[in-house]
């Protein structure tokens, strides 16, 4: 982090010369400009995490395709495989990807936050969109778009927004973060498989699906 923490330091260093060497006036288009790329930024990582984490399959790799088995049991082996490859592995491995940007984004923009309090802010959000995804993803979808652009827009609304700007700061703040993440990334790892797993044995029993169908 040493590498990463200097690159920021002389961001920050080259920001705060511009803030005094620059004319107020010019100082002011600057600050502008880098709201702006911000908020494009995280709005375009909201959109990702809500375009993608309120769908109950949001992924669809088709890996059985590349299943030629001609033997039964060797094709239901590989079946088995394959779904466990992408819907165990790979779609609650992207989870915990989303779950780490939106608690990235919500230390940023939350002041008066813990780091357990917003972990776990983040972790309850993500589990409740998993389960709306599995029962209605219009409310899912709603969910994970709404309360990401509400904090967002809650945070611009600040008054005191250009006086608390420590965006620096808070970034070489980050490896405290990711100390305190591993034990909810395991649960929210552990939550999403069986939360996958009993949803697919519910549809198996009633005949609506298929190991290796992509639903």
């Amino acid at each position: 982090m040493g590498v990463i923490n200097n690159f920021l330091d002389s961001i920050e260093q080259g920001y705060n010369y511009l803030s005094i060497s620059l004319d107020p006036k010019f100082f002011l288009i600057l600050q502008l400009f880098v709201f702006a790329i911000l908020i494009v930024i995280i709005a375009l990582i909201i959109f990702g995490f809500y375009t993608t984490i309120s769908k109950k399959n949001f992924i669809v790799l088709n890996l059985a395709k590349y299943n030629t088995s001609e033997h039964p049991i060797n094709k239901k082996l590989m079946a088995l495989l394959f779904y466990f490859i992408e819907h165990i592995l790979i779609m609650p491995g992207l989870i915990l990807v989303w779950y780490i940007a939106l608690s990235i984004i919500l230390w940023l923009l939350v002041p008066d936050r813990s780091i357990s309090q917003l972990l776990i802010l983040s972790g309850a959000l993500v589990m409740a969109i998993r389960i709306l995804a599995y029962t209605n993803e219009e409310i899912s979808r709603e969910l994970s778009k709404l309360f990401p652009f509400i904090a967002v827009s809650i945070y611009l609304l600040n008054p005191h927004i250009f006086e608390t700007f420590n965006f620096f700061a808070k970034l070489k703040e980050l490896p405290v973060l990711f100390e305190n993440i591993i034990y909810f990334l395991i649960a929210i790892l552990i939550f999403e498989i069986i939360l996958k797993i009993s949803y697919t044995a519910n549809e198996l029993a009633s005949g609506k699906e298929a190991v290796g169908d992509n639903a």
